[in-house]
């Protein structure tokens, strides 16, 4: 199962990791823990992890303490199935000109068109 977390989940995600904080959301939880064991891929978009960063820092965290969130962040890769979507601004530019619903929020649909792009889609399939 893929699953990319939203702001609240990610923030839950990083407090789990950097303090030792139980996880509030038992959903979240599980698929953690489907990730530790590499059954399940989380995904984090770098857009909403620079908000919670910056959330962060206004909430008093030093800027050394965020800097090793950000280490620890991009290393879980190595330990669990951890997917981070780099987004770059070519990308959102091109996705607010061209592909965005108004009906939903900024975050709704980029965690819509992460979760999409990490389906497997068998009718997209290709066999020789």
């Amino acid at each position: 199962m893929h699953h990319c977390m939203n702001r609240e989940e990610l923030r839950q995600f990083i407090e789990f990791k950097t303090d030792q904080r139980i996880v509030e959301n038992n959903a979240l939880q599980v698929l953690i823990d489907g990730a530790e064991s590499w059954q399940d891929e989380l995904c984090c978009l770098n857009y909403l992890f620079s908000q919670v960063l910056e959330r962060r820092l206004k909430k008093g965290n030093d800027h050394q303490a965020e800097q090793e969130c950000i280490n620890m962040l991009y290393q879980l890769s190595e330990h669990m199935s951890l997917c981070i979507q780099e987004l770059d601004s070519e990308f959102v530019d091109y996705m607010l000109k061209c592909v965005r619903d108004r009906s939903l929020s900024l975050e709704e649909e980029l965690i819509q068109i992460q979760n999409k792009l990490g389906e497997y889609s068998y009718d997209s399939t290709l066999c020789y």
